[in-house]
């Protein structure tokens, strides 16, 4: 008794699925009128950008110290590396900088300007290449070790 009551219900049920179709069919006609609606929430997606926008205060030349791209090198003799300066203050560029090198002997200084210097390894042994700040007297150093 209790299968054929279960008959009956999906037998219901698929005589309702045809009907609830074509009622379907009248509200997918319906349907594109309230899809313009969601657009207004595309708007807000401009928010993000504002946000983005915040960075510009960041003060990029407050840089109190002069930081070097590498502090420590391990080279051949004869081969050559350039050291880059990776930041440093403001005022450190208009006045410019100085490089220096501990050991002529084992390390040469060429093409220094406020960007970095190239070194050449002359021989082996240790020395230590250091860049001072002419206006603020800073200074930040590499060492140099020929192998």
């Amino acid at each position: 008794a209790e299968s054929s009551k279960t008959g009956s219900t999906s037998g219901f049920s698929t005589e309702s699925r045809p009907s609830g179709s074509q009622a379907g069919n009248q509200n997918t006609a319906e349907e594109p009128k309230p899809t313009p609606k969601p657009t207004p929430k595309v708007t807000p997606t401009p928010r993000p950008q504002v946000i983005e926008a915040t960075p510009e205060p960041t003060p990029v030349p407050e840089v109190q110290n002069i930081s070097l791209d590498t502090y420590s090198i391990d080279i051949l003799p004869g081969d050559s590396w350039r050291i880059n300066i990776a930041a440093a203050p403001s005022d450190f560029y208009s006045m410019g900088a100085q490089w220096v090198c501990s050991n002529s002997a084992v390390v040469s200084l060429s093409g220094s300007d406020t960007s970095g210097v190239t070194i050449t390894a002359v021989s082996t042994g240790s020395a230590t290449v250091t860049v001072y700040s002419r206006s603020t007297g800073q200074s930040a150093s590499c060492t140099v070790n020929v192998n």
